[in-house]
């Protein structure tokens, strides 16, 4: 078994810092742009518990992803990243 202290050392979580924009409409199809840091982990982006569509890591500080088609509210934003999940609460709210 490998220490996690080892795994935090090869892995370095994602962080999220802004969810650009930060409202769409609740058929999806927004382009998002996310910056954060260690962004080059991520394999897919969640809203709610739906993942989002074309997923493109520019680079390990910013990537892009559509929307999916969700209920009218706020939804958290998940980055499904290699050295674990990250959230921002309430990160993208869907508009009428």
């Amino acid at each position: 078994m490998v220490p996690q202290s080892v795994i935090d050392r090869l892995f370095t979580a994602a962080t999220i810092g802004t969810v650009t924009p930060a409202t769409g409409p609740a058929a999806g199809g927004t382009t998002v742009t996310i910056t954060g840091t260690a962004l080059d982990g991520v394999s897919a982006v969640n809203f709610g518990a739906t993942a989002g569509a074309e997923l493109k890591v520019v680079s390990a500080t910013e990537l892009c992803v559509k929307t999916p088609a969700g209920a009218v509210g706020a939804v958290n934003v998940v980055l499904v990243d290699d050295a674990g999940n990250v959230t921002k609460t309430s990160g993208f709210t869907y508009t009428a």
